[in-house]
């Protein structure tokens, strides 16, 4: 029988907010919930005993992740690269209305041109205020 350890570096409390901040803020973040959050802190080897209550309490707080509501315009991120002789551009596409917002931080997104309604994954990194109706 083959056993697998897996050992973690245990986070001290005074570190834990720098920590979290990183994952979510910083080069490794882009504003993902806080269970996507708490996934790359324990993928990276770390560990506390409080981190998903921790990880949790940081997302809510975030400014950034609070400003989209419900039927506020936005444009959506096209991250798919278009690649002309000369040029490289990427393109933002919308604007489009929140109409729901779920808690894992998905949303249903409705285009006005035509009533569709669909979901979308993107974080609010990815999403750009078009002013409000």
């Amino acid at each position: 029988m083959t056993l697998i350890q897996i050992f973690r570096r245990y986070i001290p409390d005074n570190e834990i907010s720098s920590v979290i901040k990183f994952f979510h803020l910083e080069a490794c973040g882009g504003h993902f919930s806080s269970k996507k959050t708490t996934a790359k802190i324990l993928q990276c080897g770390f560990y506390w005993p409080t981190m998903f209550k921790d990880s949790h309490a940081f997302c809510k707080s975030c400014e950034n992740c609070q400003k989209v509501g419900i039927d506020q315009k936005v444009l959506l991120y096209n991250s798919r690269l278009h690649l002309f002789p000369r040029k490289l551009r990427s393109r933002w596409s919308g604007p489009f209305i929140v109409k729901h917002v779920y808690s894992y931080g998905a949303f249903d997104i409705e285009n006005p041109k035509n009533d569709n309604v669909f979901k979308s994954f993107s974080n609010p990194g990815q999403m750009a205020d078009n002013g409000t109706p």
